[in-house]
């Protein structure tokens, strides 16, 4: 019988401790927390510098004209998914994304001929405007898929959020909403990069425009028709 009792305690699972996080499937069926943008910033710190470090942009304008439209980013998009079940699906995911595709688009930017059949000295001085617009169309090119590809509501569907209206923060905040939950629909794929347009000016300040648009108008023109999926030729195009 003592034997018995032995072998029983060595094959039964020890307990797991009280402050141990035990993984849920599906992992969204307890909402996600509406934390302080701040927070959210924080999570991708590390990659948010080296997107700083990629760029050929000056400090003062790093801070003046990107950090200022990552963090409407990160309030408008929060800790969405970037998919149901396919890249980046978990909470966090579509900030994360939208990081890393800035980052390469940036990166690729570099050495890039931007303003074919310009004078030299016009394309260079254009080079950190074209490589700002990489970057801008990388972290927004699936920008739409909020207002497409979920629905996004408080407890029980009190509240629900417009991407077209507010960002998900404001609205959270608005509502008091301290968890939100999310409701894929169906037949959305390949439908967001129009809508990407309708939600830009929720991420892409007035400044940041005005930057652009005083540079080159054309500069503005190729980011809009990259983002909105229409352009599939030319330099931000075939960066994205």
């Amino acid at each position: 019988m003592r034997r018995m009792l032995l072998r029983r305690r060595r094959s039964t699972p020890q307990a797991a401790a009280p402050d141990e996080e035990i993984p849920r499937y599906p992992p969204f069926l307890e909402g996600i927390p509406a934390t302080p943008v701040a927070r959210v910033l924080d999570t991708q710190a590390a990659l948010i510098e080296r997107l700083r470090q990629a760029t050929c942009l000056t400090a003062a304008d790093f801070e003046r004209l990107v950090l200022p439209v990552v963090s409407r980013y990160a309030g408008f998009v929060h800790l969405l998914p970037a998919s149901e079940t396919h890249h980046h699906r978990l909470a966090g995911g579509l900030f994360r994304h939208g990081l890393e595709v800035a980052l390469l688009a940036a990166q690729s930017a570099q050495g890039r001929l931007f303003g074919y059949g310009l004078p030299p000295e016009q394309r260079h001085r254009l080079e950190p405007c074209w490589q700002l617009a990489a970057l801008l169309a990388g972290l927004c090119h699936d920008l739409g898929k909020p207002v497409t590809d979920l629905r996004v509501t408080s407890r029980q569907g009190g509240y629900t959020w417009n991407p077209a209206l507010e960002p998900l923060d404001t609205w959270a905040s608005r509502n008091q909403v301290d968890r939100y939950f999310l409701h894929w629909r169906s037949n959305r794929w390949g439908r967001h990069e129009i809508c990407s347009l309708l939600v830009l000016h929720r991420v892409l300040n007035d400044e940041c425009l005005a930057f652009l648009a005083n540079a080159d108008s054309q500069i503005v023109h190729a980011l809009a028709a990259t983002l909105a999926g229409v352009e599939l030729e030319g330099p931000l195009a075939d960066l994205v």
